[in-house]
């Protein structure tokens, strides 16, 4: 399961201790003759069995938790109804594990909604006292599953995000481009669409950290990292490559659209007056997604481009035209 998501491995983990809680009872109620209960385990089990397999195979878990959250749910409703206020223990259960496999609104409507009916299949079989007593305890515990869950989803969206930028300049960072590339050329193979890849390198920048130390180098790196994202449009995606390298993913972009964005780029760094000191400029090199594409090519064919950019004079980009990787052919721009 190492390279399946988190979500996979809660469904998964959910089916197959299901089934280890079911199936003993599954035999017991054959061997005393208590088939209908038998019957129910055994089409849970089923069923059970079923989602492992679909999730296992499909590796799609949305439709899966909710199934398999209303599926315990209403069975435990079920014994409930047919056992009486006894197997009420059923729903403990049953209500957490929503919290586990669906999002905290979904498994609190869930878990609310068979309180409820509950409460109505109980009412008058057991003394008030106890009635309360349970039903109250049956709330609290999905009222702190829900406060848990919610916290922990809070936490993780948060790690998540930090784990993806770049702690200086606050741009994505280098997971984040990979996991971007590989989504956007996925993405393409199934349904070809338009995008550019801009990769933008600080030009003679060794010599200013040497010069003048890395502490002014990191002032200039969050410095153009400022002024690219007010010249890229919100569509458009910002990451440090590596160093004093950034990338831009531009969503819906032809190479015209992209030589224009990165001409755009060089002019605005050129004028921003980062460093008085010296004068700070960019090499850029653009290429455009082709079909069939995948990430390791389309990244190359841009740093091909940058290359170029950089061999001819810098505070420059270059747009690489090709079809494959083992072409050559590389545009000069302005």
């Amino acid at each position: 399961m190492e390279n399946r998501t988190h979500a996979e491995v809660l469904i998964l983990i959910a089916c197959i201790l299901g089934s280890l809680a079911i199936a003993p009872f599954t035999v017991y109620r054959f061997l005393i003759g208590d088939y209908v209960m038998a019957a129910i385990d055994v089409v849970l089990c089923a069923v059970t069995f079923g989602l492992f397999a679909y999730v296992w195979i499909t590796r799609k878990h949305k439709l899966a938790g909710g199934v398999i959250c209303m599926i315990y749910l209403a069975a435990a409703v079920g014994v409930v109804f047919v056992k009486g206020p006894t197997a009420i223990y059923w729903a403990y259960p049953a209500t957490v594990g929503c919290f586990c496999v669906v999002n905290t609104r979904l498994a609190l409507i869930l878990s609310g909604g068979t309180i409820a009916t509950l409460f109505v299949i109980v009412f008058g079989q057991v003394p008030l006292e106890q009635l309360l007593g349970i039903f109250s305890a049956l709330t609290l515990l999905c009222g702190f599953s829900y406060v848990f869950n919610d916290s922990v989803h809070r936490q993780r969206r948060l790690l998540s995000t930090l784990a993806a930028r770049d702690a200086l300049t606050g741009t994505w960072n280098r997971r984040a481009l990979d996991e971007s590339l590989i989504q956007t050329t996925s993405s393409n193979k199934r349904s070809p669409l338009t995008a550019s890849l801009i990769i933008l390198d600080l030009d003679h920048f060794k010599n200013i950290n040497d010069t003048y130390g890395h502490d002014v180098g990191d002032k200039i790196l969050i410095g153009i990292s400022e002024v690219i994202r007010e010249s890229i449009r919100l569509s458009d995606r910002l990451f440090r490559y590596g160093g004093e390298e950034f990338v831009v993913i531009a969503d819906g972009a032809n190479l015209e659209n992209a030589a224009v964005l990165a001409e755009s780029i060089r002019r605005k760094v050129e004028k921003s007056q980062l460093f008085k000191k010296e004068k700070i400029t960019i090499s850029l090199g653009v290429a455009s997604l082709k079909e069939g594409q995948n990430p390791e090519c389309w990244i190359k064919l841009a740093d091909e481009a940058l290359y170029e950019a950089k061999r001819t004079g810098r505070n420059k980009f270059c747009l690489a035209k090709k079809n494959d990787c083992a072409e050559e052919e590389v545009i000069l721009g302005a």
